[in-house]
């Protein structure tokens, strides 16, 4: 698969998390208002979030590895993927759709240890 196809991949996964993580507060917050535990479902959205943050990264790693490829083409490099429910760093949900998740997602080689850590969020 070439980059760009990952890259598109990677930026429909983004998506299709976000979507699932709306639909998952959706769930908490009922289950909140009947009275019922949320353990369970607050797992998963921590799951989602740890997703998400791992898509965020291999777009940026996809991103630059195309911004090195387009220096010597005419064509421009391609931006950032934008929230696609247009909230951006607003974003309501309890899973920021910008940088700041990303970041809390350190790899072996960025933090130099055998595993990733995921920092608390």
């Amino acid at each position: 698969m070439d980059v760009w196809a990952l890259l598109t991949q990677v930026h429909s996964n983004i998506e299709a998390t976000c979507d699932r993580a709306t639909r998952q507060v959706s769930l908490i917050e009922a289950r909140e208002r009947n009275g019922l535990s949320t353990d369970h479902e607050r797992n998963v959205l921590r799951g989602m979030r740890v997703s998400l943050g791992f898509e965020y990264h291999q777009e940026t790693v996809l991103l630059a590895s195309l911004s090195s490829a387009m220096e010597d083409t005419l064509r421009p490099a391609p931006a950032r993927h934008r929230c696609h429910r247009g909230a951006g760093r607003d974003c309501p949900l309890p899973i920021r759709c910008c940088e700041t998740l990303a970041a809390t997602v350190r790899l072996p080689m960025q933090a130099g240890g055998p595993r990733a850590a995921i920092a608390a969020g």
